[in-house]
């Protein structure tokens, strides 16, 4: 930033002359002497050690070498890559040694790893307990214990001849769930998307909600104001995730539905009068 060379406040022109009225006028509210630097006597023992010619303020030196002991390294700056170095290696003998993944297509997918989270692919039940028991013995040497209480299992039927009642691996059971909800996004059994679609859209409406009385109401924010927050706090809550949608005409319609539904209603205008006005378009998904 600049220095500040000239100011011209109440027919003051220049910097000095206004400095000097302002030194002034602190000095008499303050009933006190400014210092030769021009602070306040109070403020004086702080600035000191800045002054030219003065003394560095003195320092406490260096310690010698402390043991630390810590569970997770986490202001450590290797720590995040060791650890998914690690994580691909205990994944890589897990498939070796199990054989687990599923067929999309032409494509194999055996897992999916996000930090500590890892979801493990299989096309039968003893191909998944394998998997699961080789993810406990591997991870043990690099002191990585498997989580069992958050451990979940989704079987999807089409995949499988025989319904899957319980699972047990480790001398654990493992609780099966109908839907999973995985990085904020709920994955169900049948593999469709209408309760993921449904969800979101109940979110958004508890986003247009919470809004209501600061911003939609608000009377000092312009139309076209309103409309760029909608567009950064409502959208993205509604849409998240919608890549992997699977969407048929009824959630189509239930999705416009919403997007007119935040559009503004006044003065009984038309959803193409009110479309044109806001310049807002209808909501797109893939």
């Amino acid at each position: 930033m600049g220095a500040l060379r000239s100011v011209c406040v109440c027919g003051y022109c220049t910097r000095e002359e206004l400095q000097e009225d302002f030194e002034g006028k602190v000095a008499t509210t303050a009933r006190c002497t400014p210092s030769p630097t021009g602070a306040l006597p109070r403020y004086c023992p702080a600035t000191d050690p800045l002054r030219p010619g003065r003394p560095p303020p003195p320092t406490a030196g260096v310690s010698s070498f402390f043991p630390v002991n810590t569970g997770v390294r986490q202001g450590c700056v290797l720590a995040p890559s060791i650890f998914n170095a690690c994580m691909d290696w205990v994944l890589d003998k897990v498939v070796d040694q199990s054989d687990c993944g599923a067929s999309v297509g032409n494509t194999k997918i055996t897992d999916l790893v996000f930090a500590d989270d890892a979801v493990i692919f299989a096309e039968s039940l003893e191909v998944l307990v394998m998997a699961l028991e080789a993810l406990h013995e591997e991870a043990k040497p690099l002191g990585l214990e498997v989580s069992w209480l958050k451990t979940k299992v989704q079987v999807f039927g089409d995949l499988l001849d025989e319904a899957v009642q319980s699972v047990h691996a480790c001398g654990e059971d493992i609780e099966i769930l109908e839907s999973f909800t995985y990085l904020g996004s709920a994955i169900h059994n049948d593999g469709g998307s209408r309760q993921e679609a449904l969800r979101r859209i109940g979110i958004a409406h508890g986003v247009m909600d919470s809004l209501s009385g600061s911003i939609w109401r608000c009377q000092y924010l312009c139309r076209r104001t309103k409309i760029r927050i909608f567009k950064s706090l409502v959208i993205p809550v509604l849409l998240y995730g919608c890549e992997t949608w699977t969407l048929n005409s009824d959630l189509k319609r239930r999705i416009n539905a919403f997007g007119k539904f935040c559009k503004p209603s006044r003065d009984c205008q038309t959803s193409q009068e009110l479309q044109q006005r806001t310049r807002m378009q209808h909501v797109k998904y893939p």
